[in-house]
């Protein structure tokens, strides 16, 4: 049975609610089989028409991709685990999903979010009924309803968010410039520009916090993007524009107190008005910095800090404000669209709501590459920090063991901050499976990281 919270609300992230058209009634978003067969219309439909549209409705959460026998999972194991006796073990009924059109702004979404928890706090006896489970921009529109919404942060126990990008993300706006790189959805890349360009959400999740380094105009001065002069192929400086002043409430000193220039103030996150939780992939190459070009484009860099859409800089940024309890879960290697099932984050989580988050340490191992040749070049990522996410390996010794033994080269990251906190272990394939244990002394039981097993590849 959940210890925090009497109702968990399942919001999910960008592109993440299927939408209909209610008449003839007909998926949109998405029904694969329909999209290709009525491309254009399709796109006609999904592109918004002004903030009076009401062509398309958010119907449900998008719990699979709907591709017949091999239709991918999203959120379905994550409602599983809600409802599963031995996991989080919510009431059916006590557990909602909020499906929202994530086409439009974090502010629409938030006013929606905002009106429903009003309604489904009424069945609920206790004043803060929610914990808030939001993945991606689903978390921007749950901050975005807790800074500005009446019944979010007098209802809401706690927020949990996997992967959200609190100071935005350059994988947004690569994708404007290099549409062709993406793939797997039934729209062609060259609609998917043209519908990206007319989204006030593709706008929201833009880097807009110049303090982190995220963006640098022409001149190499750290920016936002609304400040960038960029003009990329369906760029829409109008919707950035009124996207950085959304986001102003974001951030601190608040749009009232701000002298003048407002420029001239450092943008820093504003503290969340309830206890916060936040779950980060990294590991994985991310679009992580963008230099816009004189003549408009954009150059992008990447690196591993990421999970492969947000850089772990952006997703920690909320966590960096004096919020009302704040504790940091790193997944080694966890990918953005997979946080919401990751075994990994899946414990964390499983810990959070059944037992309040009473465990200090967060310890976890996870093997680079899951399987190799025999003799092949592998390693294994430790990590150990506290629930605030600082690193405590320097604290610690932890005991390592193969069974059957087998040598491996210990390096602790050179890399500070965020990736301080992590130790590889690095070894060659084994010729047989091989069970690696660590133990780190002082630590409970329930806090040592479960074994790996290794099992080389034929």
């Amino acid at each position: 049975m959940a210890a925090v919270g009497e109702a968990v609300v399942l919001i999910p992230g960008f592109m993440g609610s299927r939408l209909i058209r209610p008449d003839p009634l007909q998926t949109i978003w998405l029904d694969p089989e329909w999209n290709l067969l009525h491309i254009q219309e399709a796109v006609d439909l999904l592109r918004l028409q002004g903030p009076d549209d009401q062509r398309l409705a958010a119907d449900a959460v998008l719990e699979s991709v709907p591709l017949g026998a091999f239709s991918p999972q999203i959120y379905t194991p994550l409602l599983n685990f809600l409802r599963d006796p031995s996991q989080a073990g919510y009431p059916a009924e006590n557990i909602h999903t909020f499906a929202f059109d994530w086409r439009r702004s974090i502010a629409d979404g938030a006013y929606e979010l905002d009106s429903k928890l009003g309604r489904w706090a009424n069945r609920y006896q206790t004043d803060h009924p929610f914990v808030l489970l939001a993945h991606s921009y689903g978390g921007l529109v749950a901050a975005h309803a807790l800074f500005t919404g009446n019944h979010a942060p007098a209802r809401t126990a706690l927020l949990i968010t996997f992967g959200t990008p609190y100071a935005g993300l350059v994988k947004t706006l690569k994708s404007l410039q290099d549409m062709d790189e993406i793939s797997d959805l039934p729209i062609a890349p060259v609609h998917l520009q043209q519908l990206l360009g007319d989204w006030p959400s593709t706008y929201d999740l833009m880097p807009f916090r110049d303090r982190l380094l995220m963006v640098k105009d022409a001149a190499g001065r750290p920016v936002s993007t609304a400040d960038a002069r960029i003009k990329l192929t369906g760029f829409r400086q109008d919707l950035v524009n009124a996207s950085k002043n959304r986001l102003r409430l974001h951030q601190v000193p608040l749009p009232d107190q701000l002298p003048a220039p407002p420029d001239a103030v450092p943008l820093t996150p504003r503290p969340l008005p309830v206890p916060v939780r936040t779950i980060v992939g990294a590991g994985i190459d991310t679009p992580v910095r963008l230099r816009a070009k004189a003549s408009g484009g954009v150059t992008v860099e990447s690196d591993t800090e990421g999970d492969g859409t947000v850089p772990v800089v952006s997703a920690l940024d909320v966590a960096s404000a004096a919020s009302l309890g704040r504790r940091v879960y790193p997944v080694p290697y966890g990918h953005h669209v997979s946080l919401v099932k990751d075994p990994v984050a899946l414990a964390y989580l499983r810990t959070e709501l059944r037992y309040g988050a009473a465990e200090r340490y967060i310890v976890q191992l996870a093997l680079r590459s899951p399987r190799l040749p025999i003799g092949g070049a592998n390693e294994v990522i430790l990590e150990v920090r506290d629930g605030e996410g600082g690193g405590l390996l320097d604290h610690v010794t932890a005991s390592v063991e193969f069974s059957p033994k087998l040598r491996f080269t210990e390096e602790s990251s050179a890399v500070p901050s965020e990736a301080a906190g992590r130790h590889y272990l690095r070894f060659n394939m084994p010729k047989q499976p091989t069970r690696l244990r660590v133990t780190i002394p002082g630590l409970p039981t329930n806090a040592q990281p479960a074994p790996l097993l290794i099992v080389p590849s034929a």
